[in-house]
């Protein structure tokens, strides 16, 4: 979760990060951040010291109190107090401005590295291992992902071989869409042919475990789970 009220910057690294295979929610007020933090929750908060409505620091205890996991302050108040003070509140790191994105980058793989140090869902030979946005495929192939093509796997191996519809799917994914038409449908569908075909070039096979059920959604079966 990104809570930046400089549009300009907040665009500027949603679009960064979101090319590091994150997917970024961007709050521009700690009161909009603490509504974000009531509805789903985030691996990192990235929380700029003076925002709109006040500043940051004030809010501290209620952001730990709604969220688990690490926060990295982003601000322009470098001083060395201004640092000691961010730290002292539970900051986890404080990054001064002008950031480094690729600096912003190392220090949330360490952080996640250091949160979730072995992760994987293994379902039937095919690995996955979220640390590294990578599908091992039963022949040791790797299959490189995508944030939302993790995302999506993620909740498919996890539903035991049950169908996800795809309107929960879309959502889940992209949790800033608040509807579902024929366009959302669509963009859907593209997204796991591209997912499925990458699957299928790299494992060298013309079927792959991520199955379309019509009428219903999408479901991850491989053969030992299909009904004999």
């Amino acid at each position: 979760l990104l809570v930046e009220d400089n549009n300009i910057l907040s665009e500027e690294i949603e679009f960064y990060l979101s090319r590091q295979g994150y997917h970024v929610v961007i709050a521009t007020s700690s009161a909009a951040a603490l509504t974000c933090l009531k509805q789903q929750s985030f691996d990192i908060l990235l929380l700029d010291r003076m925002l709109s409505d006040g500043d940051s620091l004030d809010h501290i205890q209620a952001f730990h109190s709604m969220h688990e996991g690490y926060i990295i302050m982003l601000t322009a108040l470098g001083m060395f107090e201004d640092r000691l003070k961010g730290l002292e509140a539970g900051a986890d790191y404080y990054l001064g401005k002008p950031l480094r994105l690729q600096e912003l980058n190392a220090i949330i793989q360490n952080l996640i590295r250091r949160r979730m140090p072995d992760i994987s869902i293994a379902t039937f030979d095919w690995r996955l291992d979220e640390n590294r946005n990578l599908l091992h495929t039963p022949s040791n192939q790797e299959v490189p992902l995508t944030g939302r093509e993790l995302h999506m796997l993620q909740l498919l191996m996890s539903a035991n071989n049950e169908a996800i519809k795809k309107e929960i799917l879309f959502k889940s994914i992209y949790p800033n869409q608040t509807q579902f038409s024929d366009y959302e449908s669509r963009r859907l569908d593209t997204g796991v042919y591209r997912l499925r075909k990458k699957i299928q070039d790299i494992e060298n096979i013309t079927e792959t475990p991520l199955t379309t059920l019509y009428g219903v959604g999408y479901a991850w079966r491989t053969a030992k789970d299909l009904p004999i």
